[in-house]
């Protein structure tokens, strides 16, 4: 394995661990937004999406 190959194996293995990260929070978030809007009763659908967004950007600016 050269160097490019190598720095291309280690860009890919971030990225899938950005994307695992990603996804296992996403879950959480909807999660609690489930139980939130169960306890609360009423949907709130708009503030999941800015919850979402939210966490998309934060973590892309982490990790870029």
């Amino acid at each position: 394995m050269n160097i490019s190959s190598q720095q291309a194996f280690f860009n890919w293995k971030n990225q899938m661990i950005f994307f695992i990260i990603q996804d296992l929070l996403a879950y959480i978030y909807i999660y609690i937004y489930i139980y939130m809007c169960v306890k609360e009763k009423h949907q709130s659908l708009q503030q999941y999406i800015v919850i979402r967004l939210t966490l998309t950007l934060g973590l892309k600016s982490v990790y870029n």
